[in-house]
């Protein structure tokens, strides 16, 4: 199966976002805990808390190719499929019960 150089190139744009994303976010995190870099408190506290954005790098990735590539309207299907709730109702039982 050969695949298209457009796809290709593609995934290793995507790859290449979502690392450089959540390096740009988690390199000073590691150099701050080191004690290499010195920084304020409240950015400390940020890049420490679950809301530090370097998680998010394949998201970016995945929205800004779907963008660039189908539009706005890709990037409304893409978020459709992420939000997808069409599975069996007997799959709430575990999810209610395994609910922190």
């Amino acid at each position: 199966m050969k695949q298209n150089k457009s796809e290709n190139r593609n995934l290793w744009l995507f790859f290449f976002i979502a690392f450089v994303f959540s390096w740009l976010f988690w390199i000073p995190q590691a150099l701050i805990a080191q004690g290499l870099l010195s920084a304020p408190s409240i950015l400390v506290n940020f890049l420490n808390s679950p809301f530090n954005p370097a998680a998010l790098g394949p998201f970016v990735a995945a929205f800004y190719l779907t963008y660039r590539s189908s539009g706005k309207m890709g990037v409304i299907e893409l978020l459709k499929r992420g939000i997808g709730v069409k599975f069996s109702k007997v799959w709430f039982i575990p999810i209610l019960l395994l609910m922190p």
